[in-house]
């Protein structure tokens, strides 16, 4: 539950952007079916768009230096829980209580509407099944089943209306949106997407009866219908608001200005992918190194006592002496006759490797670990140099890793045809906590 406050905030900026889109442009029109699948389709993005990271395609995979992997350091410390961890845990586990909470009402509505059906005998109809209640002023549906009081005097056009639902598996984003109430139920945009989704249904009910039946019977009808809802998980032909229903029957659309508005709202979701995504990847990005820290064009690398990471780069008149000296050894193999051999032998250089890796302070109080694999190149002359973070992890355990390697002793260098050449390595450093 690492990214939980990324979550939380993400998806509820996502919620709201598209919520107020839909509330301004898209509330007031006819085009009801579009409406449907904008709300349930925002709603399924908003949770996740916190996921997402966009192909970085800035930053090429470094090729030529992972051929030879040597034995993974492993480095381990034991984390002791800090104040704003104990916080974070708190709140993690008030967020999973609420989401059993709530799933656990989504089931218990579920299991209440299951034994209705299997109380109560159900006339096959087709399509659907009717089931007939001993309740006054009933009529809701689920999914194939259309539940109606035995008393009703308007059977057709109630019907007809439930049909709609049952038609369009208007059961199917109920329960899409109870999940997503669930997973989200700190946010309050997510009840107000529930309350327009199952108006819109309505809306899209009403829209269809009125083709078939009179429009001022079944306005009449929705006049002398009570508000006694059912199970609050079904569809139910008195659950929206009356007045906008009527308004949603009478008025007329403007059929031009809505298309702009749908094309919009459609485009509306990819760039707030993008936008979210993108301060994902910066935010992912921002604890790594900020470039490939290459030894040759670094002074120094130290980690100061207030955890400050210091990388001192050589001066270009030093780049330019450096380049120099080493002009006859640019060719850098993967593999050769001879491979170069740390003094003492692999065992030496992982007992090395294993007593000088520390585990940095800032990544041991956040609680950071993380693999991360260092390229660098054995020379001519034994010395290591052209040392890389080839993956990393974060800026400290990155810094801390190329800190060890690059002050590692000569090597016995590596030997084609008998020449001395350089040859690459990496090594895999891994920081664990306990």
């Amino acid at each position: 539950m690492e990214n939980l406050l990324p979550f939380i905030i993400q998806s509820g900026i996502a919620l709201v952007v598209f919520y107020v889109y839909f509330f301004v442009f898209l509330r007031n029109t006819r085009r009801f079916q579009l409406n449907r699948i904008y709300l349930l389709s925002s709603a399924l993005i908003a949770v996740i768009i916190p996921f997402l990271r966009l192909p970085n395609f800035g930053t090429p995979e470094p090729e030529g230096m992972l051929t030879i992997m040597l034995q993974e350091v492993s480095v381990v410390a034991t984390y002791n829980v800090q104040p704003e961890t104990e916080a974070f845990s708190v709140l993690t586990s008030i967020y999973i209580g609420g989401v059993i909470i709530f799933l656990s009402l989504l089931t218990y509505k579920l299991l209440s509407i299951y034994r209705m059906i299997c109380k109560n005998k159900y006339t096959s109809k087709g399509i659907y099944k009717l089931i007939e209640l001993s309740e006054n002023n009933i009529a809701y549906s689920f999914f194939r089943y259309v539940f109606i009081s035995k008393e009703s005097k308007e059977e057709d056009k109630i019907i007809s209306h439930e049909l709609v639902h049952v038609n369009q598996s208007h059961s199917i984003d109920v329960i899409i949106i109870n999940i997503l109430q669930g997973l989200l139920w700190f946010n309050p945009i997510i009840y107000l997407y529930k309350k327009e989704i199952q108006e819109n249904h309505e809306y899209i009910a009403d829209n269809e009866v009125i083709k078939h039946h009179s429009a001022g019977g079944y306005l009449q009808l929705l006049l002398t219908q009570t508000f006694r809802l059912a199970t609050p998980i079904t569809n139910n032909l008195a659950q929206s608001n009356l007045k906008k229903r009527i308004k949603m029957i009478t008025n007329k659309d403007n059929k031009k200005y809505s298309l702009v508005r749908y094309v919009s709202a459609f485009t509306l979701p990819i760039a707030m992918i993008f936008a979210i995504s993108a301060c994902n990847n910066a935010s992912t990005n921002k604890d790594k190194v900020e470039e490939i820290v290459d030894v040759k064009d670094v002074e120094s690398v130290s980690l100061s006592s207030d955890k400050k990471v210091t990388i001192v780069k050589k001066t270009e008149q030093q780049k330019i002496d450096s380049a120099s000296e080493t002009k006859d050894e640019d060719q850098i193999f993967m593999r050769v006759e001879e491979m170069p051999e740390f003094k003492g032998g692999m065992k030496q250089l992982f007992s090395y490797l294993s007593k000088n890796t520390k585990y940095p302070q800032k990544a041991l109080s956040n609680n950071i670990q993380g693999r991360v694999i260092v390229g660098f190149v054995v020379n001519k002359d034994g010395s290591v140099s052209d040392v890389k973070v080839l993956r990393p992890v974060n800026k400290y355990l990155d810094a801390e890793a190329i800190r060890v390697v690059s002050k590692m002793p000569n090597w016995k260098p590596g030997r084609q045809s008998d020449k001395k050449v350089r040859v690459s390595y990496n090594v895999p450093v891994n920081f664990k906590l306990k």
